[in-house]
């Protein structure tokens, strides 16, 4: 993962967290991080699902400015936000598949594989503690 990438994933999870609480920005990036590897392994420029879908995060490319990792991750976070808005019990299934029976099960392996990234890199506090 590029520099650029790290850095657009961590501002867009601390400005726009998909979840409340403490955590919300470490468990957004961390869901970020994993369907920016699953999706493009985090290429920018990837055009997938027969020229639907661009950028590191697979979003519709009609929305999707090519290398601007910034708002490719502001715009992954507002469609699943939307997705988990639409269905709580499987959160990310739209985002996956467009549909709770075509998305719930790579939806939840994701939320799995952020929660796992998530023990397995400690939080980098800053000198303030926060």
């Amino acid at each position: 993962m590029s520099e650029g990438l790290a850095e657009a994933i961590a501002s867009e999870a601390i400005a726009n967290p998909l979840f409340a609480g403490v955590d919300g920005p470490q468990q957004t990036a961390a869901l970020l991080v994993v369907f920016g590897f699953r999706e493009s392994s985090y290429r920018s420029s990837a055009v997938g699902d027969g020229g639907r879908s661009c950028g590191v995060f697979q979003t519709p490319c009609k929305e999707t400015p090519l290398g601007d990792v910034n708002r490719q991750a502001r715009i992954a976070i507002r469609i699943m936000k939307r997705s988990i808005e639409a269905i709580p019990e499987h959160p990310l299934a739209l985002y996956c598949g467009g549909s709770l029976e075509r998305g719930s099960s790579l939806g939840d392996l994701r939320l799995i594989a952020a929660h796992e990234l998530i023990s397995e890199v400690p939080l980098i506090e800053g000198e303030d503690g926060q």
